[in-house]
């Protein structure tokens, strides 16, 4: 057993002991992130909307969806994973744009459908906005 002075002289208490509230910096951080996702959820086309909305938000089935949308259970899963790629590079282009790879083709259609994306999610809302967002806020189907 150790004595918790000991510990706390040479570490200091902030070390050792956890923190039981968020920094101010911690709290705009993650306002900023989850109003991103929110942002990026908006940008994605309809159909990827609705599958991450039904996956992630509604825990619906992916039969359920796949018969709302005409498709099969296998091509939910497609599209669910093209949605998460989207996300994450959205995200990461506008928080951390060293995590988003370089296209091949950077003159090609896909690479100008991104970079339209990634844009849109810049503008869509104002950094005030997203500073502003309180943890209740989450994306929904009737958010616009």
């Amino acid at each position: 057993m150790l004595r918790l002075d000991v510990i706390t002289d040479t570490a200091g208490a902030d070390a050792i002991l956890p923190a039981t509230t968020q920094t101010p910096e911690a709290t705009l951080i993650a306002r900023e992130r989850t109003a991103y996702l929110r942002d990026a959820i908006h940008t994605l086309p309809e159909r990827l909307q609705s599958v991450i909305r039904g996956c992630f938000f509604e825990d619906r089935p992916m039969r359920e969806l796949a018969d709302e949308l005409g498709v099969t259970e296998s091509r939910i899963s497609q599209m669910r994973a093209e949605a998460l790629k989207l996300l994450r590079d959205g995200m990461n282009a506008q928080l951390d744009p060293d995590q988003v790879s370089a296209p091949s083709n950077a003159t090609g259609a896909v690479a100008r459908r991104k970079a339209a994306y990634y844009a849109h999610i810049a503008t869509r809302t104002s950094y005030r906005d997203r500073l502003t967002l309180t943890p209740t806020d989450q994306p929904t189907a009737h958010t616009a």
